[in-house]
């Protein structure tokens, strides 16, 4: 009772990527610590409802950082810290994560090889065509989102 659906969640974060990837806002680096402190945990608990964080977080820090260069570096750290919290809240809940060390070192391996191809592709990038590829590349997978969620919304 109150709770939205899987499918619900999804089309409510897509139409969340789609309005933020395409509105313009004022940059967020004017935020002082505490801001940043309460605007990381505020979307470190979003992020564990809607279970996108790279989306949610990379619309959001996109806002805030004018430079891809820093844009990628805070987003890497910020979901790196993001992920740390939520292993501790999973590991606190009992949840065994030794079936899953394999599973977890591959995920781990290919994420820091993707980073590394990533970064050199980014340095060759003109910022004004990163920018436009990205907000691109976030408007598909919000759109794919939203399609699925109301995919489930019609079947469930």
């Amino acid at each position: 009772m109150g709770a939205l659906s899987d499918s619900a969640l999804k089309a409510a974060l897509g139409g969340f990527i789609l309005v933020i990837t395409w509105m313009r806002l004022p940059r967020l680096a004017a935020i002082r610590l505490p801001g940043f402190a309460v605007t990381g945990a505020i979307t470190t608990f979003l992020t564990m409802i809607f279970g996108a964080t790279g989306p949610f977080n990379a619309v959001v820090l996109s806002k805030t950082f004018p430079d891809r260069l820093r844009f990628q570096a805070s987003t890497a750290a910020v979901m790196s810290l993001q992920h740390l919290v939520k292993t501790a809240a999973f590991a606190l809940a009992g949840f065994a994560f030794g079936p899953w060390l394999p599973l977890i070192a591959a995920m781990i391996l290919t994420g820091l090889a993707g980073t590394w191809v990533g970064s050199h592709i980014l340095r060759k990038t003109p910022e004004s065509r990163f920018r436009l590829v990205f907000r691109i590349l976030l408007t598909l997978l919000a759109l794919d989102l939203i399609r699925r969620g109301v995919a489930g919304m019609a079947h469930g």
